[in-house]
């Protein structure tokens, strides 16, 4: 009886250390099977990355050739105006579909760069996009103001009530687009409110005299008040354009 006893514990204890062993080995093995699907999660997440940097790398080129491309505009001849035109098309449809597959934002200066080169070609809803892309920055307000007003001019040249509204949309918001700003001077405030008046005067003779004179008017008070908004270029181009359309309202 004793023996026989002694021989049921023992089997007893041999059948629970082959349960822990066993259960062991399945904790282990449900570890290591973690551990695996973690690394290579990681691993998926580092490619990811290596992705996004290699195509933000490609990005910045193609901006960087875009904007030379049009440097080169400005002195080019017919033909080579032609060329020119050709590949900074083809830069800024590549870059748009960069844009279109990175994670963050791509800086304002990109997306205005791929829309001036699109209006440049005539594409004028593919610019549309890319310009008001940019615009939805509002750290970079220099860069959100020249979109807003590019688009807002693409939109009145496309005609129709729809446009239009939009149009004066995007010029009252590249008004403001310094608004809130603390490190913005006064100086470069009055320049782009007055710039900005002037900009838009040429179409709103055409649909909307009383704004168009109000606008002129809070211009001439800036220029008068403030002479380096007097003696900017661009205010003053924008003023030789903006008076002869005015007499339209007179």
């Amino acid at each position: 009886m004793g023996r026989r006893s002694e021989g049921r514990t023992g089997g007893g204890a041999e059948r629970g250390a082959a349960f822990w062993i066993g259960t062991g080995s399945a904790c282990i093995s449900a570890l290591v099977a973690v551990v695996a699907a973690f690394l290579a999660l990681s691993q998926l997440d580092f490619a990811k990355q290596q992705n996004e940097i290699a195509d933000r790398q490609s990005l910045a080129t193609l901006v960087t050739d875009i904007a030379q491309q049009t440097l080169v505009l400005s002195t080019a001849t017919p033909t080579q105006r032609v060329v020119v035109l050709q590949d900074r098309l083809a830069d800024a449809e590549e870059a748009a579909a960069l844009v279109n597959t990175l994670k963050e934002r791509e800086p304002a200066i990109d997306d205005y760069e791929i829309g001036l080169a699109f209006e440049g070609s005539d594409e004028d809803y593919r610019a549309l996009r890319s310009l008001e892309r940019g615009a939805e920055s509002k750290s970079a307000p220099h860069y959100r103001a020249t979109s807003l007003r590019l688009a807002s001019e693409i939109l009145y040249s496309l005609g129709g009530a729809a446009n239009a509204r939009r149009a004066r949309e995007d010029t009252a918001l590249a008004y403001d687009a310094f608004e809130g700003h603390p490190d913005v001077s006064r100086v470069t405030l009055d320049k782009n409110h007055a710039f900005t008046d002037l900009f838009e005067i040429r179409r709103l003779t055409h649909i909307d005299c009383e704004q168009a004179l109000a606008s002129y008017r809070s211009a001439k008070r800036l220029i008068h008040e403030d002479h380096f908004v007097t003696d900017d270029p661009a205010v003053a181009a924008a003023l030789k354009v903006a008076e002869p359309a005015v007499e339209r309202c007179r």
